[in-house]
């Protein structure tokens, strides 16, 4: 039989919204959690809460906590990882100085559309 390794009570608190009893319900706060539930390093994320305590998500990946965010030009999968006042768009960290036009979105030029998006028949496309 395989040995699992447990969670404080405290590490589970923060570690709650990435880890289940793998039913879909949320563990109770002082019950003992396979580690292995939880989203670890090097593992795909959406969002920051994917990540257990010591992580984050950086390009769709958890990173250790303390890594350096997204700097312009960089790629990303959200605009939480971009530095600054950045914004993610079209999977690039891009600093733009009112909303830039997302895929789809009306455009007049390529400096309208976010990150590598480029504007073509006045619509911001991915470019192919």
């Amino acid at each position: 039989m395989r040995a699992w390794r447990t969670l404080s009570a405290a590490a589970l608190a923060s570690c709650l919204l990435a880890c289940d009893l793998g039913d879909g319900r949320l563990a109770p706060e002082d019950a003992a959690v396979p580690v292995a539930q939880c989203v670890l390093p090097v593992k795909a994320c959406e969002h920051g809460a994917d990540c257990c305590d010591e992580g984050v998500c950086r390009g769709g990946l958890c990173a250790p906590k303390g890594t350096a965010c997204a700097k312009t030009g960089a790629s990303c999968a959200g605009s939480e990882e971009c530095c600054g006042t950045a914004s993610c768009g079209g999977g690039v960290c891009s600093r733009v100085p009112e909303r830039c036009a997302g895929a789809r979105e009306r455009c007049i030029a390529s400096a309208d559309c976010c990150g590598a998006l480029t504007c073509a028949g006045g619509v911001c496309r991915s470019p192919s």
